[in-house]
């Protein structure tokens, strides 16, 4: 589905990215974990053919990314929700601006909300709700457009861990309704152990990607699983180091 090759990103002199190379499948869950600054979102804008890389290429479906209309949508951590609209209107607004019909926008914008349960919410305002369901509208504001691939940038992490662990169950469950390729950044190693099929762990600046964990667990998992925790372990162990590592380069 996703096929990221050799790689690298500069900002002026500074190597953000250094030969990435991925392989990521069709309707799969893949997360991406690593030290703070070493390049997750830069990665993520240039899947979505937000950046340009410095050299290398990425492919969806074959396809380039940069030469065709992309087909990625994208969910951030700020939810980036238009106050003046309500929830209905949020979830519409994709729809709106392709140019499809009143009717149909709606009618495709309610089955999602029901989806995420929200559908008594749909003529609330974005300040009438919590941020939980803020950063569900708009996940479904990014469904809407059925893309192939769904990028979601930290979409948790500004959430208590009360609600962050009620939406990874969500998104899980949306993930397996849905069928979608899912490419999740996040810093919280339980989260991406939690949901994902695999965890790509990157280095310290410049980024590369260390080593890919398969997370051969059943759905939904525990989180006090003894393989869970050992996948986790590992993880950590290897992160641990890394910024270690970039705390040294900076002093």
């Amino acid at each position: 589905m996703i096929i990221v090759k050799n790689l690298s990103k500069k900002f002026g002199n500074v190597k953000v990215l250094d030969n990435i190379n991925l392989k990521i499948k069709d309707g799969e869950f893949f997360c991406i974990v690593g030290p703070s600054g070493c390049g997750k979102t830069t990665l993520l804008r240039i899947i979505a053919g937000l950046e340009k890389p410095t050299s290398g290429e990425v492919y969806i479906n074959s396809e380039k990314v940069g030469n065709h209309k992309s087909s990625c949508s994208m969910v951030f951590q700020q939810y980036a929700l238009f106050p003046w609209r309500t929830v209905l209107e949020n979830v519409m607004f994709p729809l709106e601006i392709q140019g499809i019909s009143e009717s149909k926008r709606r009618k495709i914008a309610e089955e999602y909300l029901k989806l995420v349960d929200l559908q008594d919410f749909k003529d609330a305002y974005p300040y009438e709700l919590s941020g939980g369901m803020k950063q569900r509208v708009a996940i479904v504001r990014a469904l809407v457009n059925d893309p192939k691939v769904l990028l979601m940038d930290e979409p948790f992490a500004a959430l208590d861990m009360q609600t962050r662990n009620f939406l990874q169950k969500e998104l899980s469950y949306i993930w397996e309704k849905t069928c979608k390729t899912i490419v999740f950044v996040t810093h919280n190693i339980d989260e991406a152990v939690f949901l994902g099929d695999r965890v790509a762990v990157m280095s310290a600046r410049p980024g590369r990607i260390l080593k890919i964990f398969e997370v051969n667990l059943k759905r939904p998992r525990d989180r006090l699983d003894e393989k869970f925790l050992e996948i986790r372990g590992k993880i950590l162990d290897i992160l641990e180091k890394e910024v270690k590592r970039s705390i040294e380069i900076k002093i």
